[in-house]
């Protein structure tokens, strides 16, 4: 089969991103198993010289027509002009490569205006429809977002399938909207087991060292996060936090917006000295840093099927996750991982202080997890899963 994948970024070496990094393990899998595969990628993040990778072209200036609709109306001719361009590509993709079916991911709903501009059939997949995860982001909807779920619906309908990394998110897109009989399936995020982590061979104070990968934002719980942090120090336990990510800032109920640096400062010193804050970093150095790690938390508000979790369990680190989603689906409480409610800090912390105290607890649910992960998400199994998939939506 040939088969185009569309990305954010490529090859992904300097981007921590979800969808990249799933596009990758897929475009590894389905190449494994034979099939050929193009990528079309949004940004080029590290030169490439690759025939099968096309790139979607920059901005051009537009007509004088375009020019007046972008004034009366920007966001729309903005997300018109991505998917021209994503249309762009695929179409060069086609006359290159051959390609006989197209895969996506469902935000701002460009799958649906590529859909009507190429003459292949596209796969919708759902990473993050917006009815879901414009309330981890903020309070309210406003007229933007409302758009945003407009152009995402109109994709669900004209495209040729979809499929959702979890049951949880298939299930309420299809509460949540009217899906029309395209063939529709629950296929997990691939991701290959790697080097596993020596929980014997770590210091003690690395097996004591939790990591956190993840904006400080609502979404990912990263106020959730400290506050579970304070009560665990001031609980009595010897713990320390690697923090990665962008600081995003916390969005209040109010409008205001409270920024790590400030929620740092109000923590109190014998809490805020043992927190290793690392902002921003790149994959690269990000699965670099995980192995030095024994215990991964995840405190989110609501996840799909997250990288932050599949790559902690692909390591073998012992992880503690909020009940939601994905995540909930993936992980065995007591045998595979730890799981708790969301928005709770104490029962957080009180997970996390089991696994600082007993450092054989924390070896045996990273073993078992890395096990079971090697048998859900192997790249191989995923994309014979896929192509069974789109062998259906060919059919049709």
């Amino acid at each position: 089969m040939r088969i185009g994948l569309v990305t954010p970024s490529w090859p992904g070496t300097l981007t921590a991103n979800g969808i990249t990094t799933a596009v990758a393990y897929l475009a590894q899998g389905l190449r494994a198993a034979g099939h050929e595969v193009t990528i079309i990628a949004m940004t080029i993040d590290v030169p490439v010289d690759d025939p099968s990778v096309i790139a979607v072209p920059a901005p051009a200036r537009g007509s004088l027509l375009d020019r007046l609709k972008a004034r009366i109306d920007p966001e729309t001719a903005l997300h018109a002009s991505i998917a021209h361009r994503i249309s762009a590509a695929v179409h060069q993709a086609i006359k290159a490569r051959n390609i006989e079916i197209l895969v996506m991911e469902e935000t701002e709903g460009w799958a649906g205006m590529v859909q009507e501009m190429v003459p292949i059939p596209i796969v919708v997949t759902l990473h993050g429809p917006w009815f879901i995860h414009k309330g981890l982001q903020s309070f309210g909807t406003t007229i933007s977002d409302q758009k945003r779920e407009a152009r995402e619906a109109h994709a669900f309908q004209v495209c040729a399938g979809i499929t959702a990394p979890s049951s949880d998110v298939l299930v309420s897109t299809q509460k949540a909207h009217d899906l029309p009989p395209t063939p529709q399936a629950m296929i997990p995020n691939p991701m290959p087991v790697l080097d596993p982590v020596d929980h014997a061979g770590l210091s003690e104070i690395a097996r004591k060292t939790l990591l956190f990968v993840g904006r400080y934002d609502r979404h990912k719980g990263g106020d959730v996060l400290l506050e579970a942090f304070r009560l665990l120090i001031e609980g009595g336990a010897d713990g320390r936090l690697t923090f990665i990510g962008p600081d995003k800032g916390v969005a209040g109920p109010d409008g205001s917006t409270e920024h790590l640096s400030t929620a740092l400062t109000a923590l109190p010193e014998a809490v805020r000295s043992r927190i290793d804050y690392r902002g921003e970093c790149s994959k690269t150095d990000i699965d670099r840093m995980r192995p030095q790690h024994s215990i991964a938390v995840i405190a989110s508000r609501y996840e799909n099927l997250n990288y932050t979790l599949l790559e902690a369990l692909a390591t073998g680190m012992a992880t503690v996750s909020t009940a939601v989603g994905g995540p909930a689906e993936v992980l065995s409480d007591g045998e595979t991982g730890l799981l708790v409610p969301s928005e709770n800090p104490a029962a957080l912390a009180e997970a996390l202080a089991r696994l600082i105290s007993d450092p054989n607890l924390a070896a045996r649910l990273g073993t078992a997890a890395r096990a079971d992960l090697a048998k859900r998400c192997d790249p191989e199994r995923i994309a014979q899963d896929m192509v069974g998939f789109l062998d259906k939506v060919l059919a049709r």
